[in-house]
């Protein structure tokens, strides 16, 4: 999958983002990028990027630097991970 804009395909980082906010989306309403980071086991300044191309792609709702997955991302992620 192309990211909007960007011309490249999703990355490993970014499709690791993506799987983790498509797996917590019955547990919590919006994530903080902490938390995901914690979830991920990675520093939030290397996962910031990747929210914000996943964000302007539509594939992830940006609330406050919370973040939920939107239903093209959730389209998405059931055609991957179900």
């Amino acid at each position: 999958m192309k990211i909007a804009g960007k011309g490249a395909d999703l990355d490993a980082l970014r499709l690791q983002v993506l799987q983790e906010l498509y797996h917590s989306r019955h547990r919590a309403d919006f994530v903080s990028m902490a938390e995901l980071g914690n979830r991920l086991r990675l520093d939030v300044e290397l996962i910031r990027p990747a929210l914000e191309d996943l964000s302007e792609a539509g594939l992830v709702v940006d609330n406050d630097n919370r973040y939920h997955i939107s239903s093209h991302g959730e389209a998405f992620g059931a055609s991957r991970w179900l």
